[in-house]
């Protein structure tokens, strides 16, 4: 079983699971809160697990492929069309492995670009007072920029059996809460330039959605980082507990994913 566990396909078979199980999670109603009455789903919260316990790339990739399959065949999205219901989980999904597995500039690049396309979107002056936690998560994930920092906190959601116990319920906590304000910014923003421009909707309403829930969307974020972080927290002693070994990404691996003669002849 070792020689399996460090192979591609091991890999790739664990994407294909958590890329269902995300797939059957956004189906499942989370909240009623967002805009013109619309409800958001599991998926969200699911797509951060995927993405902290699968990493960057592979967590990634599942997350895209289930929220493809659910948004093409099923029509998850409605009528916000079929990219934001992917975009938003999928960069919520690189958010959490990013985080966990220390690739914290590829997030900032990722989160700044969504803050500023939301900037200069057709609301981004009127509504700009909507972003205000989003601007606060993009300060936090600047001052994680500093690598001692950093290093501290992954030394609490490390999947290992000598992880920092003291660290890991905040580390966990902060990084689930960075995981799903990603997916906020990238989910909104996007949704801002499909109505407007696929939606025949005008800029004053579209300012008139946002604005209204500036300060009701935090409530409901708050709720899904305390249930996120107690499911990976959860999750992450299981593993711990089992020896599972988890993919972090093909670039980062531990050790190398080709398997040497004697581990494919006894398995």
């Amino acid at each position: 079983m070792s020689g399996f566990t460090r192979s591609v396909a091991y890999y790739w078979a664990l994407t294909g699971i958590f890329g269902a199980f995300h797939l059957v999670l956004t189906f499942i109603p989370f909240s009623v809160l967002g805009m013109g009455g619309g409800f958001l789903t599991w998926g969200m919260v699911s797509a951060a697990i995927v993405g902290f316990l699968l990493g960057p790339f592979y967590g990634t990739i599942a997350v895209l492929v289930g929220s493809i399959i659910g948004t093409g065949i099923f029509n998850l999205g409605g009528f916000l069309g079929p990219i934001v219901p992917i975009l938003a989980p999928t960069a919520g999904a690189f958010a959490a492995g990013a985080l966990r597995t220390n690739r914290l500039r590829e997030l900032f690049v990722l989160f700044l670009v969504a803050i500023i396309g939301y900037i200069i979107s057709p609301i981004g002056i009127t509504a700009f007072t909507f972003i205000w936690l989003h601007l606060i998560t993009f300060f936090i994930v600047v001052i994680l920029l500093v690598p001692k920092l950093m290093n501290k906190l992954i030394e609490g959601v490390t999947i290992e059996k000598d992880r920092n116990l003291r660290l890991m319920p905040f580390a966990i906590l902060l990084f689930s809460f960075i995981a799903l304000m990603t997916d906020h910014i990238v989910g909104n923003t996007a949704t801002v330039y499909y109505l407007f421009y696929f939606g025949a909707f005008d800029a004053p309403t579209l300012a008139a959605m946002w604005l209204p829930i500036t300060f009701v969307y935090p409530l409901e974020r708050l709720v899904a980082t305390i249930a996120l972080a107690v499911i990976v927290i959860a999750a992450s002693e299981a593993i711990v507990q089992t020896g599972l070994e988890l993919p972090i990404s093909p670039w980062d691996s531990r050790e190398s994913l080709e398997l040497t003669p004697e581990e494919v002849e006894n398995g």
